[in-house]
């Protein structure tokens, strides 16, 4: 019998609601803005890109195929307000099975603006149990072996500071995994 882990995502939802989870995406995903009078305050998401985020996480906890995500996302070049990097940062943090559906037709330049490393750095005080940290390390993994860089340094201060923030009130066994995630990135890093 299979048995189906729950997703970052759905981890994060059932302790707050959506709303509050779009105000964690909102802080998660920062790419440069570009100039749109309609983004004078901050940065608006498009339906579109929500309803990615949505099939992402959709993929993630099984209730959907990566392959509708993938023809979505291919669906939307030539769109003027279509970013690759910020929808890829997207399928990276959400699927990585969508990621690997859509990595190869992402350009290197888009590639080059991820911001992946920022967006686990920046989890990691909410999102550092087992699952999330192997998964996070297999997103490195992955990112670093297709041509996508990621901020080793960033990503070893958001473990630092996690596991700072978890000595001052979870058991020793709660930073296990953040303590896994940094010695894994401290093994990437020295191998670059």
């Amino acid at each position: 019998m299979k048995t189906v882990r729950p997703s970052r995502a759905h981890a994060i939802v059932s302790g707050s609601s959506y709303n509050a989870c779009r105000v964690v995406h909102a802080t998660l995903f920062k790419h440069p803005l570009q100039a749109n009078e309609a983004q004078m305050d901050g940065q608006i998401r498009s339906e579109r890109e929500e309803y990615f985020e949505e099939l992402c996480i959709s993929v993630d906890a099984d209730e959907a195929h990566e392959q509708e995500a993938i023809e979505y996302f291919e669906n939307q070049f030539g769109d003027a307000d279509f970013d690759p990097a910020q929808w890829l940062d997207i399928a990276l943090y959400y699927s990585p099975a969508v990621a690997r559906g859509i990595v190869d037709l992402v350009t290197p330049d888009d590639k080059a603006r991820s911001n992946i490393a920022e967006v686990i750095a920046d989890n990691l005080d909410i999102s550092y149990g087992e699952d999330e940290c192997q998964q996070f390390a297999e997103t490195i993994q992955f990112a670093l072996a297709n041509g996508i860089p990621v901020d080793l340094d960033l990503v070893l201060d958001g473990c630092q500071r996690a596991i700072d923030d978890l000595e001052t009130w979870a058991d020793e066994g709660a930073k296990e995994p953040l303590e896994r995630l940094r010695e894994e990135v401290l093994r990437l890093q020295g191998e670059q």
